[in-house]
């Protein structure tokens, strides 16, 4: 049984490091606007602004799910896109 249990976590970590390297390493050069309005929302999100368009407007533009999972991050570790990286990296393995 904790050869099962080891393995598991052998391979949670292999899963977590190759995410994790392809999320830091890889740079798309342009970022895409659905990018900018997700991380739009989720500031607005985490200031306690609602989720509301650029003109304060409550919206149903995007879904809320993944602007409240970016909101929890920026309200806990500040806006940094790199945790964001590494919590979705956690959240893929």
């Amino acid at each position: 049984m904790e050869l099962v249990h080891r393995s598991t976590l052998v391979i949670f970590v292999l899963a977590f490091l190759v995410r994790l390297t392809f999320l830091l390493f890889y740079n798309e050069g342009l970022i895409p606007a659905d990018a900018v309005d997700y991380h739009r929302l989720a500031i607005s999100l985490s200031q306690g602004q609602g989720y509301v368009d650029s003109g304060g407007a409550p919206t149903s533009e995007r879904p809320p799910l993944y602007p409240a999972f970016l909101a929890l991050v920026f309200f806990f570790f500040g806006q940094s896109l790199i945790l964001v990286k590494v919590a979705q990296a956690l959240m893929d393995a």
